[in-house]
């Protein structure tokens, strides 16, 4: 996404809408890429600034905060969704929601 926001944008919070399909062992986890150009580099990231860890959701319309640390100040963003499953119906994703400001 570009912000249009030269001076770059702060990711605040993700979250998402849809349904875990009745299967409690189901889980959607976000990483965050930023950067200040349109070519990246994009390293996607998690809280603690690493490609090994993921923002966690308790299931859809859960609203997590973004560690702004590591995805203040740059105009591009994307994010990365990670779903997974011991049950054949996983979670079904219908809308991410990010809120960011300047």
């Amino acid at each position: 996404f570009d912000s249009f926001a030269s001076s770059g944008v702060a990711i605040n919070t993700v979250g998402w809408q849809g349904d875990l399909n009745g299967n409690n062992s189901a889980s959607v986890q976000f990483q965050i890429a930023v950067t200040s150009s349109p070519n990246g580099p994009w390293d996607y990231k998690g809280p603690d600034g690493t490609s090994g860890s993921y923002y966690n959701t308790s299931g859809p319309g859960a609203v997590i905060s973004v560690n702004q640390q590591y995805n203040n100040n740059y105009r591009y963003f994307r994010y990365k969704i990670f779903l997974s499953s011991t049950q054949p119906s996983g979670p079904r994703i219908d809308e991410i929601n990010i809120s960011w400001s300047p």
